[in-house]
């Protein structure tokens, strides 16, 4: 997933899941990374530490670094809780309550965005969020562009907060709150 060249996940009952695993040749007959996709991560890393003999690697970094601290810091001023490190591209944006998933994914989707919303089981029942990604390829237009977009949909489902909110809103949920202090480490 790292290098993105390849990877899966499949999401279902305990039934179907065991019935893969018993059935399933991709499962039985696994094998090791094939030698492309192996090829792909060491040119990958290679670039990324300027063993290319380029600086493609270091620039695309400082790229990803501007991008997503220019969007985390444009939906934290609106009112998002964003959680994640400082520089990295994998912004999760709290959404709590999971009935707002699908609204938030839709509304953003209606306005040419598409986000990767995630609920339980893969995170605890009441911390659902949105992930968002930023790559090296993401234009200032599309960052500003996808932070306009963001802020209007935060509003419309109600994802935004003050510091009076937020204060409340850990005061009232202790469990979310000690999860939310053990994410942001």
């Amino acid at each position: 997933k790292s290098f993105g060249s390849c990877g899966g996940y499949i999401a279902s009952s305990r039934a179907v899941v065991n019935h893969l695993r018993a059935h399933s040749p991709a499962h039985l007959y696994a094998t090791a990374m094939s030698p492309p996709c192996v090829r792909q991560c060491i040119a990958s890393l290679q670039v990324i530490m300027g063993a290319d003999g380029s600086d493609r690697g270091a620039q695309k970094l400082a790229a990803i670094r501007e991008g997503a601290n220019f969007l985390r810091t444009e939906l934290e001023a609106h009112g998002c809780i964003v959680l994640g490190d400082k520089d990295s591209p994998v912004l999760p944006v709290m959404l709590f309550n999971p009935g707002k998933i699908s609204a938030f994914s839709r509304e953003c989707l209606a306005r040419g965005v598409a986000v990767v919303v995630v609920g339980f089981p893969a995170c605890p029942l009441l911390l659902s969020r949105v992930r968002l990604c930023v790559s090296a390829a993401h234009s200032k237009e599309d960052l500003k562009h996808a932070a306009a977009v963001l802020k209007e949909v935060a509003d419309i489902v109600g994802v935004t907060y003050g510091d009076a909110d937020k204060k409340r809103l850990m005061e009232a949920n202790p469990e979310v709150a000690k999860c939310l202090a053990q994410e942001a480490r």
